[in-house]
């Protein structure tokens, strides 16, 4: 449903109201089923290493597999929604481009790994990462470490890392099989196998996605639709994905293991501007990994090296949407964008000491862009961009426990990209209270990106462009109730950017201002800064009947360049859930999703101007219900936006109405 202008301050009340009357009876992770302060949560992103969450200081949320399969059957990007400190904006349906923002940072400054492995694409413009191409299949965990990383993971990860692991398999074989149709001529599948022997495990899974689509510009948006001459054409989609991870341990102090994951996304889609029946994009992600461990000293020392290579190759056909374009006629545009390397990390363990991680890393990146008139091969291929730049690593960090309550880590990271090179640095600390059920929590760090290959190598780009730089720090408390039975996490963070690297009309060369093809360039200008509270709430309001879950983030983000909010930033932002257990082999679990006032870009395409635009608040209701039939099979359905609230994600682009699928899924 939408929101009145006069009820964004009664909506917003309620839901903060809401969050922080249970938190005085309940503790952590929106997502974590095993509480945060059992001691029992093992992650890996917060330390490069297998450590038990309790000794984390950094914000972090898990994922579970149950809650991706539960809402993410077409993409990850609706259940990245519900953590706290996560924005996502998508262009238009399933298929659309979908990006992730972490505490306000942009889409560039957000981490997304496979595995550990940086999967963004090189040959976009700021090199972010597309979610909708990611399936929710054969996924273990993810788990979002929220604040500047790059001290652990190098250029990137300002706003935080988002790490998506996949499953490995266990000595039993297991087999799954997922069935899905709905609105929209949804259809889908999802299926896997894993298994393994002593010495040898495997997992391997494939998913395939189809729907008739609605349109991208404009559907289920009133100020759009309501002044239409003709009705706006479907824009179908097409997706499919394989995985497969394979482990082979020939001894017990050595380990090898591989995997590769391929992605595919074909839709028709539609600019901001308006509706277009001929355009289309196809986009495909692959990535290839190999890791070698071996265990020392007794165990004592434990190093590992991998190897890494992925692709992403995308074409655009038919795109008119700049001045060239109307003057030549229909093109084809290819982006071509690989990345590989080597990364070598050694953890040493230094007994009451704790632990010291160390390693070095070494990563290439190389764009490749062309631009031919359609139909593809009536006229000459134009090769519009060729790039490439390498990385070189080394980093350090410190793990130590003081006693059983106090948890301390500092680490430090030198990145070097010709010209440029930018030392970040990262600490935290942890202090547990087990007598109240008590955590409190702090970290401090800095986060550097390099210039894309885009910014620094296009016709808009200038080699001259310096890293962007940022500094932020959180404290929180995550706190145990009622034995247990109530989790609450409240953390309280700032940011501040500089050097952003933006779009300009000075301080360019001559040949940029005045080619009407570029009119402008990238240059270092902008500074920033978000702050705000994120709160998490699990709440079991009647043990194994009733079970409440709820985050809400309130956020400030602000251009300090030009004292204006940024842009698709929403400053209240939450989701509540509440599950009944209580029927037999039945569950259902209502959903109510808020995200408040946006400021938004309207771009017009005749006279080229930009103008700062405002989006409504909306709230969205889903549910999912299902039933078991045996320890086979199940059944399920889940409708979204029941209201059929009509919103806008992004200025223009279109969002589903009302809709319901159904399921079945069989595991054995």
């Amino acid at each position: 449903m939408n929101v009145p202008v006069r009820h964004r301050a009664l909506v917003a009340g309620a839901v903060s109201l809401l969050s922080l009357t249970a938190s005085w009876c309940y503790s952590t992770n929106v997502h974590a089923q095993t509480p945060v302060l059992t001691g029992k949560e093992i992650v890996v992103t917060p330390f490069r290493s297998e450590m038990d969450i309790s000794r984390s200081g950094s914000a972090i949320t898990v994922i579970r597999a149950d809650e991706i399969q539960k809402w993410g059957a077409q993409t990850l990007a609706d259940v990245m929604r519900a953590v706290p400190g996560v924005s996502i904006t998508q262009n238009g349906g399933p298929a659309g481009l979908a990006t992730l923002r972490l505490r306000g940072a942009e889409a560039r400054h957000s981490m997304v790994m496979i595995d550990g492995i940086r999967i963004g694409d090189p040959a976009s413009t700021g090199g972010e990462f597309d979610f909708s191409a990611v399936a929710a299949n054969d996924i273990d965990r993810i788990e979002i470490l929220r604040g500047p990383q790059s001290a652990l993971y190098g250029s990137e990860a300002m706003g935080g890392v988002v790490n998506i692991i996949t499953r490995k398999g266990k000595r039993d074989p297991k087999a799954s099989l997922t069935l899905e149709g709905g609105s929209y001529g949804a259809r889908s599948f999802t299926g896997s196998v894993s298994g393994g022997t002593r010495d040898v495990d495997y997992a391997f899974s494939t998913s395939g996605f189809a729907n008739d689509g609605f349109s991208s510009y404009g559907h289920n948006i009133r100020r759009i639709t309501r002044n239409l001459a003709a009705p706006l054409e479907n824009d179908p989609a097409q997706k499919a994905s394989f995985s497969a991870r394979v482990g082979w341990q020939p001894q017990q102090d050595m380990r090898f293991d591989f995997g590769m994951i391929s992605m595919l996304n074909n839709n028709h889609y539609d600019l901001s501007s308006g509706d277009d029946p001929f355009n289309r994009t196809r986009n495909q992600t692959t990535q290839v990994w190999s890791k070698a461990t071996l265990d020392l000293l007794d165990g004592q020392l434990r190093s590992s090296a991998k190897v890494f290579a992925n692709r992403t190759d995308k074409h655009s056909g038919n795109v008119c949407n700049d001045v060239w374009c109307k003057i030549i006629g229909p093109n084809s545009l290819d982006y071509r964008g690989d990345r590989y390397g080597i990364d070598v990390q050694n953890d040493l363990k230094l007994g009451s000491y704790g632990l010291l991680i160390f390693g070095v890393a070494s990563e290439a990146e190389t764009l490749f862009t062309t631009n031919q008139a359609l139909p593809r091969g009536s006229s000459i291929r134009y090769v519009t961009g060729d790039a490439s730049q390498g990385t070189q690593s080394a980093y350090v960090m410190h793990q130590l426990p003081l006693g059983e309550r106090l948890s301390l880590s500092l680490g430090g990271r030198i990145d070097y990209t010709d010209p440029n090179q930018f030392a970040t640095w990262r600490a935290t600390a942890s202090y547990m209270i087990s007598e109240t059920g008590t955590k409190l929590r702090s970290s401090i760090g800095t986060g550097a990106k390099s210039p894309s290959l885009y910014q620094r190598f296009s016709q808009y780009g200038s080699l001259t462009l310096r890293p962007e730089e940022n500094i932020g720090f959180d404290i929180g408390i995550d706190q145990d109730f009622l034995d247990k039975r109530v989790q609450s996490s409240t953390t309280a963070f700032e940011t501040r950017y500089r050097n952003m690297i933006d779009w300009s009309t000075t301080n360019c060369t001559s040949e940029q201002l005045t080619n009407p093809e570029i009119g402008g360039c990238y240059v270092n200008v902008d500074q920033a800064r978000t702050r705000g509270v994120e709160q998490t709430l699990v709440f079991a309001l009647v043990p194994d009947l009733w079970r409440v879950k709820a985050s809400y983030t309130f956020m400030l983000a602000e251009d300090k360049s030009t004292r204006t909010a940024l842009l698709r930033r929403p400053q209240h932002q939450a989701m509540a859930s509440l599950a009944y257990l209580g029927f037999d082999r039945i569950e259902i679990e209502p959903r109510l999703s808020f995200v408040g006032h946006r400021v938004d870009i309207y771009y017009d395409d005749v006279t080229f101007q930009s103008t700062r635009v405002s989006l409504a608040p909306y709230a969205k209701l889903d549910l999912l219900a299902s039933y078991k039939f045996d320890e086979t099979y199940m059944a399920y359905i889940r409708a979204e936006n029941l209201t059929n609230a009509h919103y806008e994600d992004v200025r223009g682009f279109g969002t589903a109405g009302r809709s319901v699928y159904v399921g079945l899924r069989a595991t054995w």
